[in-house]
């Protein structure tokens, strides 16, 4: 009754569900992981931007490679001036869509130096252009900026790039007398005002992303796998049931 199943064609259809049913599975249980991973994240990012500002001494040890992940978006006040001649561009940093620049420059205090990003300010006709920055005041100034982990470099520096420019935020090539070389700041405000011309980087949006969905999405194609093949399978049995026509 059932020897139809022994088939090629049956082989090869039971063999593509067997295939994707458990593909379809691990699919579904990635996006699951990637959600899990992406809530950790948020619950990071809204528990320690939730945490009163700290001195930078209590929450950088600059002699580390990276950053304590307790650290990562923490907020910290400092009281220092800003070093315009050693200001960079980070080059195609995106915002709404429209492609710029991070200005990115070195915050001087009695005790470290930090990379600073004032904001972003809007690219230029050509790639090649420089626009112009206002600086910020020479007067001491009172700083609040977030903590983030310094970028990584993993291919080699360009050498074609327009004097300033950068194409990565790596603090340790801006400054060669840099302090802190494992992070960055995102200013979040500055006493006198700092950002002229400039738009002030947002604080990340808390999401999670499309992955539940997802995951629900590859458990009903496994199951759609299956239903499919049970149809095919009642009709060939409806089939093989029916007398054949004179």
């Amino acid at each position: 009754m059932y020897r139809f199943l022994l088939t090629k064609q049956w082989l090869v259809l039971t063999l593509i569900c067997l295939i994707l049913v458990p593909s379809f599975y691990e699919l579904s249980q990635w996006q699951w992981r990637r959600l899990e991973l992406r809530r950790e994240f948020n619950t990071a990012i809204t528990s320690n931007q939730a945490k009163p500002p700290r001195e930078i001494a209590e929450l950088l040890d600059p002699t580390a490679s990276t950053i304590a992940q307790g650290s990562q978006w923490r907020t910290v006040t400092m009281s220092g001036y800003w070093d315009t001649e050693h200001q960079v561009l980070v080059r195609r940093r995106s915002l709404n869509t429209h492609v710029g620049f991070w200005v990115a420059t070195p915050f001087v205090t009695s005790a470290t130096t930090i990379i600073v990003v004032r904001g972003w300010h809007e690219a230029g006709l050509t790639s090649r252009d420089t626009p112009t920055i206002a600086n910020p005041s020479s007067e001491l100034s009172q700083v609040t900026v977030r903590i983030r982990d310094a970028q990584a470099r993993t291919k080699p520096v360009p050498r074609d790039l327009p004097l300033s420019q950068v194409d990565l935020l790596v603090p340790a090539e801006i400054y060669p007398e840099l302090v802190v070389t494992n992070a960055y700041g995102e200013l979040e405000s500055c006493t006198p005002v700092c950002s002229e011309g400039l738009v002030l980087l947002s604080a990340p949006t808390i999401s999670e992303g499309p992955h539940q969905s997802y995951a629900f999405q590859w458990i009903i194609f496994a199951l759609l796998t299956v239903v499919g093949w049970g149809i095919f399978f009642r009709n060939a049995l409806i089939a093989q049931a029916s007398p054949p026509e004179n």
